[in-house]
This record gives C-alpha cells, sequence and structure tokens, in this order.
C-alpha cells in the first residue's frame, strides 16, 4: 500500500443527497487516526517510564527523537514517488503539533505552567484532537 498514512479527499456527496452519519463518522476516525502519532506516543511512554525523574534532560532529549520519529514517520508515510506523491506538509506538522501538545499534556515541556494550570493543557490538547480531523481537508 503506498502512502498508507496520506489522508485522500473522498465525494460521499451525491447529487441531491448528502454523506450518511455512518460514512461522516468512518471519514472522521480515519482522519484521526492517521493524525495522531500513536508510534511515537507508545515509544515516548516507555522511556518515561523508565528514565529517572531527575534526568529531565534526557527526557527532553528522547522527546526530540520521538518528535523526529513522528516527522520521519509522516513524511514517509504519505509520500509515494511511484505515484509522484510527495509528503503532505500539513499532516507532518499537524502530528508533530499533536505530538508536542501531549508532551505537555504530560509535563515534559513547560513543567512548571503544566503543573500550575493542568486543565488547561488537557483542554487544549482535547480540543485541538478532536477539532483538526473536521478541519483538515485533503
Amino acid at each position: 500500500m503506498s502512502a498508507p498514512l496520506r489522508i485522500e479527499s473522498r465525494s460521499l456527496v451525491l447529487a441531491g443527497t448528502s454523506a450518511s452519519p455512518s460514512e461522516a463518522a468512518k471519514n472522521y476516525i480515519e482522519k484521526l487516526l492517521k493524525i495522531v502519532p500513536a508510534e511515537a506516543q507508545s515509544l515516548f511512554a516507555l522511556g518515561n517510564n523508565i528514565i529517572p525523574s531527575s534526568k529531565h534532560g534526557v527526557l527532553l532529549a528522547w522527546a526530540g527523537f520521538c518528535l523526529l520519529v513522528v516527522i520521519v514517520v509522516r513524511v514517509f508515510g504519505t509520500s509515494d514517488a511511484a505515484a509522484g506523491q510527495r509528503p503532505d506538509w500539513v499532516h507532518v506538522a499537524i502530528s508533530s503539533v499533536a505530538f508536542l501538545l501531549w508532551i505537555y499534556t504530560l509535563g515534559v515541556i513547560f513543567p512548571a505552567f503544566s503543573k500550575e494550570n493542568p486543565y488547561l493543557s488537557i483542554l487544549f490538547t482535547a480540543a485541538f484532537t478532536f477539532l483538526v480531523p473536521y478541519f483538515y481537508k485533503r
């Protein structure tokens, strides 16, 4: 399968009709699953659980490595040289922001602000994750 993470626009609307709610939900979930960088989140969670809490610099370096994983996976996962499809840089950026918001919510980056206002980071991350599939059109 070429470009397995590429989000393709679908024309579900026929003349005089609209997409069924189940098709719209399926399209939303497909976008959500392709945008959320679950592979890097899992990789980061592994490091977060084994790196001692006193080694914040090591954890930040691990977070940087995991961000690089997000970028590499999304670049290769949204491109197909044989079909002439270049990487979808908007998708790469959205997945990168989603990962950064996730580690911000965990208190890895800007820990003082995250601990003082934990509800803000959680709400912002949840809103971003929920809304992006609605607005990202490809």
